[in-house]
């Protein structure tokens, strides 16, 4: 049975909400469209930036392209950055995946740092995953973010959008949580945008099912920082 895969499906709602701001930083020209795709196990190649000796059993210390966070061990990682990036999406191409590559490209120019693949927890017909992109500041609020990004998933066909704003320690953070439409990959996403002194950082969860993965990314995500 084919792995779906739904990929960058929320990170229009930080680009859109920008063009209704008073002080526009990006556009929703610069929106990552919704990807899906299916994806094999072992399609990619595993990579490690690096490892803290303080990360908890299970997680390890990412350094990424701007950023650290705590990464669950055996997620397969594609990074900004990375001198791996080229071999695994010749990987990616070899293994039939194509469309796949293009759009990867597209989101990484776009701001996109990380997509990391959890298939351990993932089920036959869909793929875990997790993807960061790096915005310019919106000029906004936290709340007025909120409201302007729960439009803006709800134009997608979401559904059952729920949000709130929370401090964190990197900054001021939106978080969202929708079940996506059939025509994005279904299955349920996770966003947290979180605004820092210079950027705005949106890192979404999509997955099947969210619930059993909602407070370890919750711990993941109190460990961002630039």
């Amino acid at each position: 049975m084919k792995r779906v895969i739904a990929v960058a499906a929320v990170l229009a709602m930080a680009t859109t909400a920008c063009g209704e701001s008073a002080a526009p930083t990006t556009t929703a020209g610069d929106t990552v469209a919704p990807l899906t795709t299916t994806l094999a196990p072992g399609a990619l190649a595993t990579t490690t930036t690096a490892v803290a000796t303080a990360a908890p059993a299970g997680f390890y210390d990412y350094d990424g392209d701007g950023f650290r966070m705590l990464l669950p061990d055996g997620w397969t990682i594609a990074a900004s950055g990375d001198i791996e990036l080229q071999a695994i999406l010749q990987e990616l191409a070899a293994a039939g995946l194509d469309d796949l590559v293009p759009a990867i490209q597209e989101a990484f120019a776009q701001g996109g740092k990380l997509f990391a693949f959890d298939f351990g927890n993932s089920t036959a017909e869909f793929t875990n995953n997790l993807n960061v992109l790096r915005l310019d500041p919106p000029g906004l609020t936290g709340d007025n973010l909120l409201g302007f990004a729960k439009k803006d998933i709800g134009r997608l066909g979401a559904t059952d959008v729920a949000g709130r704003v929370e401090w964190l320690p990197a900054g001021e953070a939106v978080i969202l949580s929708y079940s996506l439409p059939g025509d994005l990959g279904g299955g349920q996403g996770l966003s947290y945008t979180v605004l820092t002194n210079d950027w705005q950082w949106a890192v979404t969860y999509t997955a099947n099912d969210v619930a059993p993965f909602t407070d370890s990314f919750r711990m993941m995500m109190d460990s961002f920082r630039e």
